[in-house]
């Protein structure tokens, strides 16, 4: 195996005889069976599974994301800078182009009508709007069905969920939106959700309009007592974020925040992106500092487990007492024991789970995958 810049777990990649190349590749990478073709996968960062094309080599440059069954006849699919899923692209005859786009596409039908998705990253289902070609550039997000009544919805620089934005006769704008958007009621104010990236669902603050500005994340139940919660540029899950009679300021945060009990001490999460679930650290403030990933269960004993620029999944990370420094990580990262060496994991962005070595340090670094 050829180490390099190749940098994550590569389970099941059987080309034959030939050596599968993966440079600079940040994703998973399971069962890439192409025959006996080379499976070129350069600069990618996602999913790669069952990605049959016959005896035709499947180009996948700059792709960060899941490309599941892309079949599409006898024409070759070409994916480039995409970061996302790509399932059941079907389209007939016609070459579906995806370029720079990053996220989920599946069942994009729209008639006998080319859906022309650039610099798009998120889920893109049943995008149904009749004869009329619903554009959607640099948009990155969930968009399920979108009726709007007779009215085109315009969503631009969009990275998120649009479900169900049912607001009367009125056209719903959301420019530069990043989220998860799912009965939006204020009473008979609009809601105006502008930069936003997530989920807000049952936002309900009586007669108040509740100003959510580049805000980027899932927002559900955010009672607060009396006080208003305030969420300024966040981007993630913010759930019973009760802290008695206290304001729970979450700046630039974009991840999923639950049940953030730490006593009496408020938890101060700053540019963090990613699942933050029971981080009970007794009286200590847990810093989680321009994190993006799943926190959840951080017990490192008696020491405080330092998280910086992390964008993945850190569950049960016990190490003893030896501090587990993950800096610049994007992956899944789930009962890394190393024996009493300390698990080295910079720049990775993938799954790393059960990663058993031994006493030896298990060196993972620009690795994105499996």
């Amino acid at each position: 195996m050829l180490f390099g810049w190749r940098c994550g777990f590569h389970s099941t990649c059987q080309v034959g005889t030939v050596l599968l190349v993966l440079r600079h590749c940040r994703g998973f990478h399971c069962t890439c069976q192409v025959g006996t073709v080379l499976l070129v996968l350069r600069h990618c960062c996602g999913f790669h599974c069952t990605c049959q094309v016959g005896t035709v080599l499947l180009v996948l440059r700059h792709c960060c994301g899941f490309h599941c069954t892309c079949q599409v006849g006898t024409v070759l699919l070409v994916l480039r800078h995409c970061c996302g899923f790509h399932c059941t692209c079907q389209v007939g005859t016609v070459l579906l182009v995806l370029r720079h786009c990053c996220g989920f596409h599946s069942t994009c039908q729209v008639g006998t009508v080319l859906l022309v998705l650039r610099h798009c990253c998120g889920f893109h289902c049943t995008c149904q709007v009749g004869t009329v070609l619903l554009v959607l550039r640099h948009c990155c997000g969930f968009h399920c069905t979108c009726q709007v009544g007779t009215v085109l919805l315009v969503l631009r620089h969009c990275r998120g969920f649009h479900s169900t934005c049912q607001v009367g006769t009125v056209l719903l704008v959301l420019r530069h939106c990043c989220g998860f958007h799912c009965t939006c009621q204020v009473g008979t104010v609009l809601l105006v959700l502008r930069h936003c990236c997530g989920f807000h669902c049952t936002c309900q603050v009586g007669t108040v309009l509740l100003v959510l500005r580049h805000c980027c994340g899932f927002h559900c139940t955010c009672q607060v007592g009396t006080v208003l919660l305030v969420l300024r540029h966040c981007r993630g899950f913010h759930c019973t974020c009760q802290v008695g009679t206290v304001l729970l300021v979450l700046r630039h945060c974009c991840g999923f925040h639950c049940t953030c009990q730490v006593g009496t001490v408020l938890l101060v999460l700053r540019h963090c992106r990613g699942f933050h679930c029971t981080c009970q650290v007794g009286t200590v403030l847990l810093v989680l500092r321009h994190c993006c990933g799943f926190h959840c269960t951080c017990q490192v004993g008696t020491v405080l487990l330092v998280l910086r620029h992390c964008r993945g999944f850190h569950c049960t990370c016990q190490v003893g007492t030896v501090l587990l420094v993950l800096r610049h990580c994007c992956g899944f990262h789930c009962t890394c024991q190393v024996g009493t060496v300390l698990l080295v994991l910079r720049h990775c962005r993938g799954f790393h789970c059960t990663c058993q070595v031994g006493t030896v340090l298990l060196v993972l670094r620009h690795c994105c995958g499996r």
